[in-house]
C-alpha cells in the first residue's frame, strides 16, 4: 500500500486512440481528494476536475480491496506512464465528449494468483 498523505505526480503520456496527440497530466491527493488536470501539449488547452473523493470513480464493481486513495493515484499514474510505451496490462482511452469535455478512461488488469480481472475507471 502506498503511504497516505499529500502526494502529487506528474508527467506526460499519449493516448492510442488519439492520433499521438501529447498531453501533460498532473494528478494528485490532497486531504483525500482526488485533483486531476490534463493540458493538450500543441494547443495549450487544459482541463481540470477536482476535490474527488474516492466514490467519485470506484463502484462496488471496481473496487480493490483494502486500497486506499493513495493506492488509485499510484496505479493510476502508473496505468498513465506506461501509456506511452505499452509495456504493462493497463489500457487508457482519450474520449471527447460534447462541450469539450474530455473522459479519461483506465482499464487496469488486475492478476491474483491465477486470476485476473478487468477493473474500469
Amino acid at each position: 500500500m502506498v503511504a497516505s498523505g499529500d502526494i502529487d505526480f506528474e508527467g506526460v503520456t499519449t493516448f492510442a486512440n488519439n492520433s499521438g496527440a501529447g498531453f501533460r497530466y498532473v494528478i494528485s491527493l490532497k486531504d483525500n481528494k482526488f485533483n486531476f488536470s490534463m493540458e493538450d501539449r500543441s494547443s495549450k488547452k487544459q482541463w481540470f476536475k477536482g476535490g474527488m473523493d474516492k466514490a467519485d470513480f470506484v463502484t462496488p464493481d471496481n473496487a480493490i480491496s483494502g486500497a486506499s486513495e493513495a493506492d488509485y493515484l499510484k496505479c493510476f499514474h502508473d496505468a498513465l506512464s506506461c501509456a506511452l510505451d505499452g509495456s504493462n496490462d493497463s489500457q487508457c482511452k482519450l474520449n471527447m465528449l460534447s462541450g469539450g469535455v474530455l473522459q479519461v478512461e483506465l482499464v487496469l488488469k488486475l492478476r491474483v494468483l491465477y486470476s485476473m480481472w478487468d477493473a474500469q475507471y
